[in-house]
């Protein structure tokens, strides 16, 4: 069999109730020079023999005789990858027709870029997740406060990888994917296509779900690494409101709302000095997260539209009009309620 362009990796362990409508998504594309790995990772369900019904010649089927886990499980895929570039792909959720095709193509016509994802369709909400972080400097800043890249639709190149074993961090349980675009920080470049290209589907089942404790452990963890491309030796109140950024968790204090905008302005000043991210970007980023604040403390009468132009913070992000229009009726009916 000749060596294919693209190599999609699919890792499954007791996914059997959603895994061949995942096979088919991929089977089904408009792109056709692929292999399929599927990784069974020692599954206890019928996940086994639905995968061993498989007989397109595109799949490749590798076994655990025991649960490894998803990192050691998506390190081996990627390791037996013989393609140029390789596409994440779970076993829950489906691909859709075109999503292969746009992708190479986006790749093949942008060298720079090593990680390209798309928004999702949430399947059980039926809703588009999409954001305006598309351009590689603005995902990478963005980045310092979210993740705002779905795993499984992203495609890599594996060159990106080379000589690295371990492209899946095992210090990182359930972030490892978050931790794995940190560690890219500054080596190759990021880009989101707008449009949904995956079905995502939530579930109780999931590890995000069944691991969260874990998985925000590793997170804070990977942002360890963003203060030290910063130059920042950040204390650990200076860590915990980071990570209340990352969580959207703001809490309900003038004292919390003074100490964010401190570390904020203290983000942007450790950048513009060692200019590790695009200077317009991580301040546009920044500021968002200002307005983000101030949007969320307005009903208990601390953030508002008018702090948040105060600020120097505001000076490189423009909200929406909705966006602006929103935070301050929330001010004003703050206000009428005393």
């Amino acid at each position: 069999m000749k060596q294919q362009l693209l190599s999609v990796v699919l890792p499954c362990y007791n996914a059997a109730e959603f895994l061949q409508e995942a096979i088919n998504s991929v089977l089904s594309q408009t792109f056709s020079d692929f292999e399929l790995i599927i990784l069974d990772d020692g599954s206890t369900d019928n996940s086994g023999e639905i995968i061993s019904k498989q007989t397109d010649p595109h799949i490749r089927v590798l076994r655990n005789e025991k649960n490894l886990g998803l990192i050691k499980t998506l390190n081996k895929g990627i390791a037996a990858a013989q393609g140029k570039y390789i596409a994440r792909m779970d076993a829950d959720d489906v691909s859709r027709p075109e999503r292969f095709e746009k992708q190479i193509s986006f790749l093949e016509n942008n060298p720079a870029v090593g990680v390209c994802a798309t928004w999702m369709f949430m399947i059980h909400n039926k809703t588009v997740y999409k954001h305006r972080y598309l351009t590689s400097d603005l995902i990478q800043s963005a980045l310092v406060f979210n993740n705002p890249i779905v795993h499984p639709s992203v495609m890599m190149r594996k060159a990106i990888f080379a000589g690295n074993e371990q492209i899946y961090d095992p210090a990182f349980p359930h972030g490892e994917d978050y931790a794995l675009w940190i560690s890219l920080l500054g080596k190759t470049g990021f880009a989101v296509l707008n449009e949904p290209l995956i079905d995502y589907r939530a579930h109780a089942g999931q590890v995000s779900r069944q691991f969260n404790p874990v998985q925000r452990a590793s997170v804070k963890k990977a942002q360890e690494r963003i203060f030290d491309y910063l130059g920042i030796k950040a204390s650990e109140e200076e860590k915990e409101i980071h990570f209340s950024l990352f969580l959207e968790d703001y809490l309900k204090t003038k004292t919390y709302y003074i100490a964010v905008e401190k570390w904020l302005l203290k983000l942007v000043a450790a950048n513009e000095k060692v200019k590790f991210f695009q200077s317009a970007a991580f301040r546009n980023v920044c500021g968002e997260w200002w307005f983000r604040v101030n949007r969320e403390l307005a009903p208990v009468g601390i953030g508002s539209y008018s702090h948040f132009k105060l600020s120097v913070l505001s000076y490189e992000f423009i909200p929406t009009t909705a966006a602006i229009a929103k935070l301050r009726v929330k001010s004003i009916l703050k206000h009428r309620k005393k």
